[in-house]
């Protein structure tokens, strides 16, 4: 099973972050042909047990030319209210190995922060997160 371990100085004060690549899911990029979609672009995610779902800006959506599949209510840290968020279907190439296909993703504001999308547990139920403080580092397992 492909596994991604990844250490920091200090994990508490950067928080479980890697690098990876969003890009259309496979349904897109068969509705309207490989050439007609952008190339997965990378970013840097932070893993969040406590986000439901997988989170990209809008700046990724833009660059991405995603094309909106519809809009949900979604609470965020700073809000009272839920907010509507754009949904849009993506790819989750963590690597060459490992693809997480077709989430649904929402689009939200990560303003200030040093990444641009939030692994939710969508994608966390499909393997096992491993996150080791004493040592400052994590595992993900698929």
């Amino acid at each position: 099973m492909p596994s991604f371990e990844v250490s920091a100085p200090d994990l508490r004060a950067a928080g479980p972050i890697l690098q990876l690549f969003i890009g259309p899911s496979r349904e897109v990029i068969t509705a309207l042909g490989h050439d007609a979609v952008a190339a997965p672009t990378p970013v840097s995610a932070l893993v969040d047990t406590g986000a439901a779902v997988t989170v990209i800006t809008a700046e990724t959506a833009k660059i991405l030319a995603l094309r909106s599949v519809g809009a949900t209510p979604i609470h965020t840290p700073t809000t009272i209210e839920p907010v509507m968020c754009r949904e849009f279907h993506v790819n989750v190439y963590l690597s060459g190995e490992v693809i997480i296909e077709n989430i649904l993703a929402v689009e939200a504001a990560l303003t200030g922060q040093p990444f641009q999308c939030l692994i939710g547990r969508d994608v966390l139920s499909r393997g096992t997160f491993i996150y080791d403080g004493a040592d400052n580092h994590f595992r993900l397992i698929f």
